[in-house]
């Protein structure tokens, strides 16, 4: 039997809290974004937060878990015009005196900024986001649990890619290469435009190609295991989770172009290039991206549900692990009611990734059971548990005999990056 983790996670990280808690409205996110100039942080975001049925009134978000004040808003509103978004939120846990609450509020009257009090712990105040997507609330708390333990996982494989990269003295060229193309994700999604965004993330994987593969080749041939067991340690079980770590951005940085292919869809659909004039910086770019991306943005423009497929693809990964029984009539069921996109065009959905990234055999693994995404790090596959295990009950496993000996693998993989952090008795 696989250990198992808490069912609340309401103690925890606070920031982590809202951001899971957007996530289960029907928020697309983009979190911890930091821009830095050499080795100076200039700028950081929390999270930009994209609602699914209102796609372009997305929200800077500040999260507060302690003190904050009319500075903060200042900052926020700084943000705002930088990102040239049209509002922002500042998520707060504590409240503010009167005498400052008044201040607040005049000032924000003035500003694009909304103040927040949420505290997750007394369940108040999450009323005041407005839903990004109507969805069941028995599946929606599952997004906020899940949703939060892969957010918490992700910053402890973050950590140990980290302590992993100063372990070295002399850093190996392949290890650099990770930190340089890490580094520059974070940087691409600065850019002022959608498709100077894509651009970057083109350029980030050719000037560091492979990333992923290029780091199990080097611990492979410099570690006792031979590259299957290598493999396996960061797809299948727990282990390695710096390696995981690097995975897990390399497949973020595929929805975030898909996700920036939309909004350039939407911002082709109000810009000259439709009255005619097919010499605007976006259309020049068009002609130096990939092909295969070019496909993949008319693919996407003629996909009834485009808005939502940011959205689907982070929740898919991040919540269901990247995987579904098709013999299972709960999964598709469950995993449409989340992302709004009805169970017959999930296939479809799933398919844009070939159009944008198209690989040998494609992108999905159709075999023992299970549809598989390729390229998911084990803690995320362990999300996936986790979530059919909150939805299903604790003998879920039982309708994936194909898989059985491989569930608790996955679960244990998310559970044991966690436990020296977990507050509460499994």
């Amino acid at each position: 039997m696989p250990i198992r983790l808490p069912k609340d996670a309401k103690e925890y990280d606070y920031e982590d809290q809202v951001c899971s808690l957007l996530h289960a409205h029907g928020y697309y996110l983009e979190t911890r974004l930091v821009l830095k100039k050499g080795s100076e942080e200039v700028l950081e975001f929390d999270a930009l937060a994209t609602p699914t049925n209102d796609y372009q009134n997305r929200k800077v978000v500040e999260v507060k878990s302690g003190k904050w004040g009319i500075s903060d808003v200042f900052k926020l509103y700084g943000q705002v015009l930088y990102t040239s978004e049209n509002h922002a939120w500042l998520i707060h846990k504590k409240s503010t005196s009167e005498t400052k609450k008044k201040a607040i509020q005049e000032v924000c009257g003035s500003v694009p900024v909304t103040t927040i009090n949420i505290n997750i712990e007394e369940v108040a105040g999450s009323e005041n986001i407005p839903a990004g997507l109507e969805i069941p609330d028995d599946i929606s708390k599952s997004i906020f649990s899940t949703s939060w333990w892969s957010r918490s996982a992700d910053r402890i494989a973050q950590s140990k890619f980290r302590e992993w990269c100063k372990g070295y003295a002399e850093v190996p060229a392949p290890v650099q290469n990770a930190q340089g193309y890490l580094s520059d994700l974070d940087e691409c999604l600065f850019k002022k435009s959608p498709l100077s965004r894509v651009d970057a993330l083109y350029d980030a994987y050719k000037t560091y190609p492979q990333i992923t593969s290029s780091l199990i080749n080097y611990v492979a041939e410099n570690s006792k295991d031979d590259l299957k067991t290598v493999r396996r340690s960061v797809s299948d079980q727990y282990g390695r989770a710096y390696l995981q770590y690097v995975m897990a951005q390399e497949f973020r940085a595929r929805i975030a172009i898909i996700k920036n292919a939309y909004d350039a869809i939407l911002e082709e659909a109000n810009s000259e290039s439709k009255k005619g004039n097919k010499f605007t910086w976006a259309n020049i770019i068009k002609t130096l991206l990939p092909d295969s991306f070019n496909n993949g943005m008319d693919a996407l423009s003629k996909f009834e549900y485009a808005q939502h497929v940011p959205y689907f693809l982070q929740v898919f990964i991040e919540v269901f692990g990247g995987f579904y029984c098709p013999t299972d009539d709960r999964e598709l069921i469950q995993i449409s009611q989340a992302t709004g996109i009805p169970i017959e065009k999930i296939p479809e959905a799933l398919a844009l990734l070939d159009m944008f990234f198209p690989i040998s055999k494609g992108w999905m693994h159709q075999g023992d059971g299970i549809t598989l995404l390729k390229g998911i790090p084990a803690y995320l596959r362990g999300a996936g548990c986790f979530a059919r295990e909150d939805l299903y009950g604790k003998d879920w496993g039982d309708g994936f005999p194909q898989i059985s000996w491989q569930i608790p693998n996955w679960h244990n993989a998310l559970y044991k990056l966690l436990e020296p952090s977990l507050k509460v008795e499994a």
